[in-house]
């Protein structure tokens, strides 16, 4: 399994424009910015204990007030961005009734019955559900309802 080197640098007193350029210009693979003035820094596995010192020699050129205790170097396993990313994930619902979920859900449209359309096999309920085909399919545009019941399209 391929392995990166992971940075943890404290940017307190770097130009974030400057500090990114010198790193990228010292091989960094990305830049995570953790927090206003956190840094994740991804290297290559062949980054090294000399190559961070030097690193952190050319670094307290740049900001005097630097030092060690603001960088730190661990191992990273490469593992499915995709997946982890994923799991992080959740819907956002936009209205009261209306959500956005991430297609790998695979939920086109929820209707749940409630009081105003006694249950989801009703008139009220075909005719959202019609609608919302022809939205899908892109034959309906520009028509706006107020609905009723609970709906999600992603």
């Amino acid at each position: 399994m391929k392995t990166y080197k992971q940075i943890r640098l404290d940017i307190n007193g770097f130009d974030k424009d400057i500090l990114s350029a010198i790193l990228f210009n010292r091989g960094a693979l990305g830049i995570e910015e953790f927090s206003n003035n956190l840094w994740f820094i991804f290297m290559p596995s062949e980054f090294n204990l000399t190559d961070l010192g030097e690193l952190s020699d050319y670094l307290k050129k740049v900001n005097h007030n630097f030092g060690l205790n603001q960088i730190v170097m661990t191992k990273l396993e490469e593992r499915d961005w995709i997946a982890e990313w994923k799991n992080y994930f959740s819907p956002i619902k936009i209205g009261k009734k209306v959500w956005i979920t991430p297609p790998w859900e695979n939920v086109e449209i929820l209707l749940s019955g409630d009081y105003s359309t006694s249950d989801s096999h009703g008139f009220g309920s075909k005719l959202l559900i019609d609608k919302a085909n022809l939205l899908l399919a892109g034959q309906l545009q520009g028509i706006s309802h107020k609905l009723s019941t609970e709906t999600r399209i992603s």
